[in-house]
């Protein structure tokens, strides 16, 4: 019996379970076993022969049936999917439903038919509920999806009844007003809208709350950029949204989406405070307010207009610029002044000092700038300056900090979205080289200071102590 076992055991060890499960498959384990146990055993006995294969087909046939039954539970069983996935495909399909409203290159009638749709709400407070870790699977019936559409398509939905207010307790006396979870649901489902209309457009600059585009990828576009460049500044916005801004935002949000209802839903929610779009940051112990679901894309579409007069600025200063070499005899390049006619820049006739190449980067997260120049000082002023004055003559925004362009190699550095940013040169093998022997040098030669100040001062000694004895004899005497 023991003897079976054994040579069952050893057989079983030769079979390989990746050639098993593939033999299962395919319906070959009987064939293959026989095979493999006629091959494997000497043709002796018969008795001992039929023994031995009836306790062969026995054992493997059981643990070849624990294999099938294991690859046929892990076959039917569904992969639990996760939240992120979840999210993706629930933005998904609003993306279809979105995307089926365009014509002739505008998006039309999308509070009606796409946010003013019962799906599409629940398919928001699943986002809001995946957003705040809260499983999806039971379904939560507080939430009126049917009545909320009807309502918004049929221009009824009131706002300001949807809409609770906190007081400060200090002297302020500020008011916070948060939207009610119907509210914030119509939110979101407008937020989702929003960012599949204007995302494909953004900027490669921008890097605020963006899907893949984040405070990291900030950091390291800075990094990248900052390390060829001589110049670098930083601006930062301040502004509470007023009457001004809110409509020169609408009209940028009309050019791209043609619909009276979702301006007016829009409108409403602003007159209510419900919104909480502002510019810049607040102070340290103040704490932070509570961030409106539509403020980050909102703020990304209106800062959307800077994103693209930069390309225009870095243009103007990279393409436009004469060389320093360029003499009036030689033939003027056809591209160039095509430029200067599109741009209106004809009477540009000064040259600059250095023939440098001047390239310009730039980096926005949020309401947070940053500029960095590889050329003179002098266009990274120019380039300050026309950037303040578009934000504050276009857009009517504050600055509220206006560092002046700093060398990108100061050891003081600069500090962007909470981080110090310095540029740091590589120093070439040569040079370590060079530094390593002047380190030696100057150890040695601090040892030999030390090592003639130690011998000095014993010398010193022994002459003070041969004088006073000397003095004690001659008093002796």
């Amino acid at each position: 019996m023991f003897r079976k076992r054994n040579l069952v055991m050893d057989l079983w060890r030769r079979v390989d379970l990746g050639d098993v499960e593939a033999l299962i498959s395919r319906g070959l384990w009987s064939r293959a076993m026989s095979t493999h146990s006629k091959s494997a055993l000497p043709v002796a006995d018969n008795a001992d022969m039929d023994d031995k294969q009836t306790g062969m087909f026995s054992l493997a046939g059981e643990l070849a049936s624990l294999v099938e039954e294991s690859s046929h539970v892990d076959d039917t069983k569904p992969r639990r999917r996760s939240r992120m996935e979840l999210k993706r495909s629930l933005e998904l399909r609003l993306k279809k439903r979105v995307k089926e409203q365009y014509t002739d290159g505008k998006f039309s009638d999308l509070l009606k038919k796409v946010i003013a749709r019962p799906e599409t709400l629940r398919d928001a407070y699943d986002c809001i509920r995946l957003n705040s870790n809260v499983s999806i699977a039971e379904r939560n019936g507080t939430v009126a999806f049917d009545s909320i559409a009807e309502e918004l398509s049929s221009g009824v939905f009131d706002v300001t009844s949807n809409t609770f207010s906190l007081a400060a307790r200090d002297k302020t006396k500020e008011v916070l007003v948060l939207p009610s979870v119907a509210l914030k649901v119509v939110q979101e489902a407008i937020r989702i809208v929003l960012e599949v209309v204007f995302s494909p457009h953004f900027s490669k600059i921008s890097h605020s709350c963006r899907s893949g585009r984040g405070r990291a990828s900030a950091l390291k576009y800075i990094s990248n950029n900052m390390s060829h460049s001589d110049w670098c500044f930083f601006l930062s916005l301040e502004k509470k949204v007023d009457v001004s801004v809110f409509e020169n935002l609408l009209s940028v949000m009309e050019e791209k989406i043609e619909d009276s209802g979702l301006s007016i839903l829009l409108r409403s929610m602003f007159e209510a405070r419900v919104l909480n779009l502002e510019f810049g940051g607040f102070p340290k112990g103040h704490g932070l307010p509570q961030e409106g679901v539509l403020s980050r894309v909102l703020m990304n579409i209106y800062l959307d207009r800077f994103d693209h007069e930069f390309y225009r600025i870095s243009m103007r200063h990279e393409a436009l610029g004469l060389d320093s070499n360029t003499d009036e005899d030689k033939p003027r390049s056809k591209l160039r002044s095509w430029f200067r006619r599109q741009a209106g820049e004809q009477d540009l006739k000064s040259i600059p000092e250095k023939d440098i190449a001047l390239r310009v980067y730039c980096c926005r997260f949020m309401d947070e700038i940053f500029f960095s120049v590889s050329g003179p000082e002098k266009a990274a002023v120019d380039i300050r300056s026309e950037a303040i004055g578009f934000l504050r003559n276009s857009l009517h925004l504050d600055i509220t900090d206006e560092t002046d362009p700093s060398p990108c190699e100061a050891t003081s550095g600069l500090r962007v979205l909470g981080t110090l940013v310095r540029k740091n040169v590589r120093e070439s093998p040569a040079g370590k080289a060079v530094h390593k022997l002047k380190e030696k040098v100057r150890l040695f030669a601090l040892q030999k200071e030390e090592a003639w100040t130690l011998g000095t001062v014993r010398i010193g000694k022994k002459w003070l102590g041969h004088g006073l004895k000397k003095v004690k004899e001659s008093e002796i005497k």
